[in-house]
């Protein structure tokens, strides 16, 4: 069997064609440090990483809030631009 060197993908370089990416999870357990994604390199701080009460983005992170509900994190790409736009929603419970 022959092996195959796989290009490198650079997600976010300048050159990389546009893309979305939407995340709907909700967490049900209070363990901090869970990750439920993850693309990153794990000794640099690059790409992101969703985790229990955090989004790590490079060397930034936000808070998420309320960790019992239903979230949306949308991570957007234009090719031509070298970042990505982020975005999160959050849902709450409402029984009314």
């Amino acid at each position: 069997m022959n092996k195959k060197t796989l290009p490198e993908i650079k997600l976010f370089d300048a050159n990389a064609p546009s893309f979305t990416l939407a995340i709907d999870y909700e967490f049900t357990d209070s363990t901090s440090n869970r990750v439920l994604i993850s693309c990153d390199n794990a000794n640099v701080n690059t790409g992101f990483r969703l985790r229990y009460n955090e989004v790590l983005w490079g060397n930034a992170t936000a808070n998420l809030g309320n960790n019992f509900s239903r979230n949306i994190l949308v991570i957007r790409h234009n090719k031509g631009e070298n970042h990505a736009h982020q975005l999160l929603l959050n849902y709450h419970n409402n029984s009314s």
